[in-house]
């Protein structure tokens, strides 16, 4: 979800509708039915079935869904035993609903106090009923009493500073906490939006009121209209109104729709995205029922068919996902049985006549009801199978290092942090060397990078290099690991996670290009670079300019472990003592102050001795801390508490000074997160388990909600050998298990699924007691005929040397093959059908995959919408290269008499016979070299004793893979003999 998107705070108003009296005689019966029995918000979704009982999925953080409790619900459950009207998503995180005997009630964030059951609306007489009819506003009520059919008493609530309540007054102290009547005129239909509120009086006038700076009063201005003012008035046959956040619509007797107000993504679906000040007429015939979203629209048609326009950027059209502005009516597959339709901020569902129901759209919170959501509140393992070694994440992407030391990347990647394969929503190999030791990450908000120490000491880097975070030279991305200078004597490499505070804009936000480098050498010194605009280098001159290669801070060689913050550092040293550097905005450095320090200085509690053995940084935009665990065990955090992450309760406030954490004294690790602002902490205790407290808007304490913990407390009973927090959480188990959960926007909890659905399957509304794991089966098939490569000075074709072949040496072959997997289950439903493709490492949400390149073993599985898991089904392994190998040589000098050192790369799959060739100046061979079975993607080196004479030489490197195909041009690079 783009920062765009996280800014959508307008509310959808999800109205409820009434009829003109006097055409109840010449309406269709289709059209008389049009109560509200679906709403969406930001965490839930509703629908009242035909017998009137209400049922209620999603995340529930405040009680949403009226079950009396906060646990995030994934599949549908009933709401008690009451029957219910109509409802409406009222607020954001809440819901308001008319009860058969006309009572009114709310629960969630929709009225004061919030409440987790439905609670009817009491405590003066003016709320006494039996109320016909309502539409919820952003936060104000428009309610429907008296008279008959068509023709009833107007009275509206709620917040009125822009005069949406229709009395005549507005301000920020105009409002009723009671319902007033409006007027004397008699409604048959009302709607209200963000701020204003739209009637149909029961003589078919249409009428608007309150807020008008987009023009959704459909007057011809933006002016604020505190009494109902006619719109159109020569127009007295309007059936039914539906407000959006600021936009309107309005549907006449003969089934024409009319929009007008916001359109800057054609969410009033009159072909363009210009405003309009006055209805506007939507093309088509037959229009009954309208769910504005925010951005977006869906409608109904007298034949029960479903449409829908506007934004689409997580698929909540029904369509699949874009950025486009669809601005006419699209038609939403091809049913004819949809009885209503409701639009949430990012997701839409929909009721069948059938009582079933669909939805489309972002599923953070479960809201989808496919059992499984976006945010993960539970812990959820990785892939099949264990052998993890270590694991790290950003902000939006993670790696980790498996048990024979391969590298392996997945989430976000968009300067080649990932390591040269584009993002991805599951663990996948880089390259094919198995001599890793250690990996870190980094981000700044939507630009991440990765660093790794391999088993030798040499240091790569790749991804994002803005700031020269890479410590190469230059401010030049890189998508493959790059050695980091000639070093071999790294002991560890910590990257920085940001969303801090310099120089650029991303949809308006500001977002930092502060990332930086912390190093240490297996002598003990301490090394950084990248930005130092705080002097989180340390080396004593902030501002003095980004720092792309690294320089050693100070003259210490006692560095035992370091750690990089959101534009600051801190480093552990062998005597226990803890010391930090860079930005204190938040009092993140524990120095009692908010000042920025260039240099390492002690950090100090103040009470017994200040040696520490664990402590993690945290990020933030708006506040940051860190914690740390003491010699004696006891737990320690200082800076900005903003969401209970320091454990002090709900105060929000600066610690600019460590304070001990609760009394224990058996902790034993830390991570700090920061889920953009919503912070958090995590911290394992001798025994493994694990304690979680502080923000949770994306269920990254795995505590089973989405719920704030403002102390410490335990999550869950499993025990954990290593935690890990970015904008998520990950947890390695004693069996080399990698679990995660949280923030999974992209991709970057390795579960093989992300942010957007776009479907029109429908499932029942009933309950489920599903025990019995999916069927499954797979099939795999050859995806083409046996590949051809064009060569280049061979004209088109097959190259002589791969004609015919189709398969190579080792097993390897040149045919694709596509991965099809099928899944049933009779109980809830399949929730998830997966593919892997690394013997179950990972596994990617796909029913097909074609596989082109790499060394396969398949396996095929699915989970149903409860949680149940068949057991994972080997189709085979295959070994595949459809490429043609691409070499690289670097430059290389020696003296004459001593060993020559080449190093080269192969860009391929398959093993590679490599041929090496050394020329002088006139292109005379002088010196020839065959390599067999050469590692692709990797560096490799071919040294031998040089007995050229001096001066400078050409070296080429030539590669034929294991399928038979040669490279298109050799490298080539300088060897200079001195």
């Amino acid at each position: 979800m783009s920062a765009a998107h996280r800014r959508l705070t307008a509310l959808v108003a999800v109205p409820a509708l009434a009829l003109v009296a006097l055409l109840l005689l010449c309406l269709p019966a289709s059209v008389l039915a049009t109560t509200r029995t679906a709403a969406a918000n930001i965490y839930e979704s509703y629908v009242i079935k035909s017998d009137g009982k209400l049922w209620a999925w999603g995340g529930n953080a405040f009680g949403g869904l009226g079950l009396g409790d906060t646990l995030p619900r994934e599949l549908p459950v009933q709401v008690g035993t009451d029957t219910w009207r109509s409802i409406a998503s009222g607020g954001s995180l809440g819901a308001v609903a008319l009860r058969d005997d006309g009572t009114l009630w709310h629960w969630g964030d929709y009225g004061i106090p919030f409440t987790t059951s439905p609670t009817q609306y009491t405590g003066d007489a003016a709320w006494a009923g039996p109320w016909e009819d309502f539409a919820a506003g952003g936060s104000h009520l428009l309610l429907l009493k008296n008279g008959s059919a068509g023709a009833r008493e107007l009275y509206a609530w709620g917040d009125n500073s822009r005069g949406a309540l229709g009395d005549g007054t507005s301000g920020p102290s105009a409002g009723s906490s009671v319902p007033i009547r409006i007027g004397s005129s008699l409604w048959s239909s009302v709607a209200g939006g963000s701020g204003h509120s739209l009637g149909v009086r029961s003589d078919g006038t249409l009428w608007a009121w309150g807020l008008n700076d987009c023009g959704q009063l459909g007057l011809g201005d933006t002016a604020d209209r505190t009494e109902p003012t006619q719109v159109m008035p020569s127009k007295s046959d309007w059936v039914a109104v539906f407000a959006g956040s600021n936009q309107s619509y309005a549907v006449d007797s003969g089934g024409g729709l009319y929009a007008w107000g916001l359109n800057d993504f054609g969410q009033l679906g009159v072909g363009h995205t210009k405003p309009r000040l006055r209805p506007t007429k939507v093309a088509g015939a037959g229009w009954e029922k309208v769910s504005p979203g925010p951005l977006d629209c869906l409608a109904l048609k007298a034949d029960g068919s479903l449409w829908a326009w506007g934004y689409n950027v997580n698929g909540q059209l029904g369509l699949p996902a874009d950025y486009a502005a669809h601005t006419s009516p699209e038609r939403v597959g091809t049913a004819t049985t949809w009885k209503d339709v409701a639009c949430g901020p990012y997701h839409t569902v929909a009721a069948t006549v059938d009582d079933e129901f669909a939805a489309c759209g972002s599923n953070h919170y479960g809201q989808i009801g496919l059992g499984f959501p976006l945010y993960r509140c539970d812990p959820e393992q990785a892939g099949t199978v264990g052998g993890w070694l270590q694991v790290d994440a950003s902000l939006t992407h993670a790696a980790g290092i498996r048990a024979d030391f391969s590298l392996w990347t997945w989430g976000y990647d968009i300067d080649g942090a990932l390591g040269g394969s584009g993002g991805r929503t599951a663990p996948a190999r880089v390259g094919f060397d198995t001599d890793w030791a250690s990996v870190a990450c980094g981000a700044y908000t939507d630009n991440n990078y990765t660093m790794a120490i391999k088993k030798n000491g040499t240091l790569w880097a790749f991804g994002d290099n803005d700031t020269g975070q890479l410590g190469l030279g230059d401010k030049t991305d890189r998508a493959v690991p790059t050695q980091v200078g000639t070093d071999g004597d790294w002991a560890a490499v910590a990257c920085s996670d940001g969303v801090g505070d310099r120089g650029r804009q991303l949809y308006g936000d500001p977002y930092t290009l502060d990332d930086h480098t912390l190093a240490l050498k297996t002598d003990g010194s301490l090394w950084a670079w990248g930005a130092n605009d705080h002097g989180q280098l340390g080396t004593g001159s902030p501002g003095a300019g980004d720092v792309t290669s690294p320089v050693r801070v100070g003259g210490d060689a006692d560095w035992a472990a370091i750690a990089a913050g959101d534009d600051y550092s801190a480093a552990l040293k062998t005597d226990g003592t803890l010391w930090t550097w860079g930005n204190g905005q938040f009092g993140q450095l524990g120095h009692g102050s908010t000042s920025d320090v260039a240099v390492p200085t002690q950090v100090t509690t103040g009470s017994g001795p200040d040696t520490f053995t664990a402590f993690a940084c945290g990020s933030g935009r708006e506040s940051s801390h860190m914690l740390a665990v003491k010699a004696d065990g006891s737990l320690w955090g200082w800076g900005y508490q903003y969401s209970g992450e320091l454990g002090q309760g709900g105060v929000i406030d600066h610690y600019l000074s460590p304070i001990r954490i609760g009394t224990d004294n058996d902790w034993s690790k830390v991570a700090c997160g920061s889920s953009y602002g919503d912070n958090y902490s995590l911290a394992t205790k001798t025994g493994g388990q694990l304690y979680a407290w502080g923000g949770n808007y994306r269920g990254q304490l795995g505590g089973g909600d989405y719920v704030v913990r403002f102390v410490a407390g335990p999550s869950g009973g499993d025990v954990w050998s290593d935690i890990v927090a970015g904008s998520n959480s990950f947890g390695l188990k004693t069996d080399g298990t990698l679990w995660a959960w949280g923030d999974n926007e992209f991709g970057q909890l390795g579960l093989g699924d992300a942010t957007a659905y776009s479907s029109t399957t429908v499932y029942a509304l009933q309950d489920f007691v599903d025990t019995t794991p999916p069927a499954v089966s797979g099939t795999s098939a050859k995806a083409v005929a046996a590949a051809t490569v064009k060569c280049a000075g061979r004209g088109a074709g097959v190259t002589r040397e791969a004609a015919g072949r189709t398969r190579g040496a080792g097993g390897w072959t040149r045919t694709p093959r596509v991965i099809k997997v099928k899944a049933s289950d009779t109980g809830s439903g399949v929730g998830r059908a997966q593919i892997s493709v690394n013997g179950g490492v990972s596994y990617v949400t796909r029913k097909s995959l074609t596989v082109r390149n790499g060394d396969v073993r398949a396996y095929v599985r699915a989970i149903d919408r409860t949680g149940n898991a068949s057991a994972p089904k080997l189709l085979g392994h295959w070994k595949i290269d459809t490429t043609r190998p691409k070499p690289a040589a670097l430059k290389a000098s020696v003296k004459r008499g001593a060993t020559a050192r080449l190093r080269y790369r192969i860009a391929d799959y398959s093993p590679c016979l490599v041929k090496i060739v050394v020329k002088n100046k006139r292109g005379a061979t002088v010196k020839s070299m065959s390599v067999k079975g050469a590692r692709p993607l990797s560096w490799l080196s071919r040294n031998f004793r040089c007995k050229l004479a001096r001066g400078t030489y050409r070296w080429y490197v030539y590669a034929t893979d294991s399928v038979g195909y040669r490279q298109v041009k050799p490298a080539a690079a300088k060897l200079v003999v001195k």
